[in-house]
């Protein structure tokens, strides 16, 4: 297993992490930047998408969604995609039992925010670096 672990320092975002989450709803960018405060390191890999982005994701099989059905699809995004990122490594994309470990954490901030969020892992298609916002 690769070794994601919490910094002793708040991390960054790189510049297009930032973007891609600039993106999302106000609740996803809080429980993010704060994630990043605790000194977690995460890429974010997709905030909104556009149709042509959508659909391709579709195709691929990395979205069980058309355009405009996901909830990718709206700006701001009620849906991010996010990844747990190792200085040297990256993202470490085959290592289910760390996909695990980052959502435990991100779902846990989440309800230490009071942020009603969903994980991707839990769906039929397995979404392991999938979050959105819950349904009301």
């Amino acid at each position: 297993m690769n070794n994601w672990t919490k910094q002793d320092s708040p991390t960054r975002y790189s510049r297009t992490s930032k973007s891609r989450l600039n993106s999302c709803h106000d609740d996803i960018k809080r429980l993010f930047i704060e994630l990043a405060k605790d000194g977690y390191d995460i890429s974010i890999v997709c905030g909104t998408r556009n149709k042509k982005a959508q659909n391709i994701a579709f195709n691929f099989g990395f979205s069980g969604c058309k355009w405009p059905d996901s909830n990718h699809n709206s700006y701001p995004s009620l849906a991010v995609d996010a990844a747990p990122h190792i200085a040297g490594v990256g993202i470490p994309w085959k290592d289910e039992n760390l996909w695990v470990i980052f959502a435990g954490v991100v779902l846990a901030k989440a309800q230490e925010l009071n942020i009603d969020i969903e994980w991707g892992g839990f769906y039929k298609i397995n979404d392991l670096n999938h979050f959105q916002l819950a349904a009301d």
